[in-house]
């Protein structure tokens, strides 16, 4: 499957990679070259989750994440990130001493799961840590050193997607509670699991906090503080499931997980108790995600929670076939390996039938790259990483979630106009133009109804390519909507 993806058209390949898979490789392309964590070369940023990010510094000091050479050297990492994670999930179910039936379904049905369109993002560095973390709880036999190595996986996982730490949380404490390690009073040997287990990524996250708090000034990221809580009418970022197939994921999740937790309430054995952590965690990260999380919620959230639900699903199959003809319980596990191979064939071809979507971006940034003059500053809100990769330029990123600390605080002071011109820029684009309609671009706030940025005068147009049009800024023409609730500085 990776070698047929690899050979595909280049309007083809560019649509395996999200948006945000750009903002991290141009930032990784910038560190690398040191100029500091940057996505457009004048701003730095904590927009990110560290580990994954400095897995492609790394990569771009060999191989520069420049073009599609760039992505196609981030697309075997993750080819690679993701065959370690099958091997790791193979680990998985000998822990819990599947049949081969049990295994191939698992295997097979993880297909789907690998075939979310997510290379160039951080689950996958987070799913061979996360899952290798649980391999290391389940099998540790009390030794502070193996309790100690699970806990630094557990580290890792945190670094590699920062809102980890309840999984890390949650696994350690079914396994010791599946364990009896959990009683009251409370054992020091337990607690000195507790500790090894866990303590790591608490460490490993408060000194991520220390770092950004002496480098930014503020101890979380930007992308985290504008993403977490409730989404604002009008806030211009999307909100709640988007599309059919997140839903569905969401459903299947929470309904595995009930029965999961239902099984572990009336059962005595170890394994249902350790599957019920994984349970419990993947309702409390669908309800933190349906209740907290501004900008909608898209598939690539998923692939850790999904494979726990396939997890979960494929254990409980031989119990609930358990009381009829054995070859239904392999007639049922037979569905999964068929659908796991055909959904993700249906999967992937589906996103690649989707190359309009992601041409005319590639081909403003290329006219960008070809057209502007060198000292050239460009502003967009929407797309912004599509077309900064390719645009050669610094491309300021207007939704803020790659961007510095400053510019939410002239963004939220109503002085976006004075950074505007502070920072140089001269065009912008919009990725939403329909002819006819006066240039404007909604500049989110997230927490707030969004501002409009307008020009009192009709801007010069100079490239258009389908719904992105590029226009040249005359400062003195540029109007923007004063925000609703005037904020302090972040």
């Amino acid at each position: 499957m990776s070698l047929w993806l690899a050979r595909l058209p280049p309007a083809d390949f560019v649509t395996l990679f999200p948006d945000d898979a750009y903002f991290y490789m141009k930032t990784a392309w910038h560190a690398a070259r040191g100029s500091g964590t940057t996505f457009d070369g004048i701003n730095l940023t904590n927009g990110y989750h560290p580990l994954y990010l400095g897995l492609l510094t790394a990569l771009s000091s060999v191989v520069p994440l420049v073009d599609v050479p760039g992505m196609l050297a981030v697309f075997w990492l993750d080819t690679l990130l993701s065959l370690g994670w099958l091997v790791v999930m193979g680990a998985v179910a000998r822990s819990l001493s599947w049949t081969a039936w049990q295994s191939g379904a698992l295997m097979l049905g993880l297909l789907p799961i690998a075939a979310i369109p997510d290379f160039g993002m951080e689950p996958n560095v987070l799913m061979p840590l996360a899952w290798a973390y649980v391999v290391a709880v389940w099998r540790h036999d009390g030794r502070p050193g193996r309790a100690l190595a699970a806990g630094l996986l557990g580290a890792l996982a945190c670094l590699a997607r920062l809102d980890s730490a309840l999984f890390v949380g949650l696994v350690a404490l079914s396994t010791m509670g599946a364990r009896g390690e959990i009683r009251w009073p409370l054992p020091w040997t337990s607690m000195r699991t507790a500790l090894l287990l866990v303590g790591p990524s608490v460490a490993a996250l408060a000194g991520y906090s220390a770092v950004n708090l002496a480098v930014f000034g503020r101890g979380t990221s930007v992308s985290s503080w504008l993403k977490m809580g409730p989404t604002a009418p009008d806030a211009a970022v999307a909100s709640g499931f988007q599309g059919l197939l997140t839903e569905m994921a969401v459903a299947g999740c929470v309904a595995v997980a009930l029965i999961a937790l239902g099984r572990a309430a009336r059962a005595r054995r170890a394994e249902a108790w350790r599957l019920a952590g994984l349970a419990a965690w993947l309702v409390a990260y669908q309800a933190i995600l349906a209740l907290f999380l501004r900008g909608g919620i898209e598939l690539w959230y998923f692939p850790l929670p999904l494979t726990v639900a396939l997890l979960i699903g494929v254990d409980l199959v031989p119990r609930v076939f358990a009381s009829f003809d054995p070859r239904a319980t392999r007639a049922a596990l037979g569905l999964v390996m068929v659908g796991g191979v055909v959904f993700s064939a249906l999967l992937i071809r589906g996103q690649v039938n989707r190359w309009w979507l992601f041409a005319d971006g590639v081909a403003m940034g290329r006219w960008i790259d070809a057209h502007l003059p060198p000292d050239a500053v460009v502003y967009e809100v929407d797309n912004a990483g599509l077309v900064g990769y390719f645009a050669g330029r610094p491309l300021i990123n207007g939704d803020g979630l790659i961007n510095g600390w400053d510019y939410q605080r002239d963004l939220r002071s109503g002085r976006l106009p004075e950074y505007l011109r502070r920072t140089g820029v001269g065009y912008l684009v919009s990725d939403e133009y329909e002819d006819g309609a006066p240039v404007q671009v909604r500049v989110p706030l997230w927490d707030q109804p969004a501002l409009t940025l307008s020009f009192a005068v009709a801007p010069v147009p100079l490239a258009r390519h389908g719904r992105f049009i590029l226009v040249a800024v005359d400062h003195a023409h540029v109007r923007v909507s004063a925000p609703a609730r005037p904020a302090p500085a972040p």
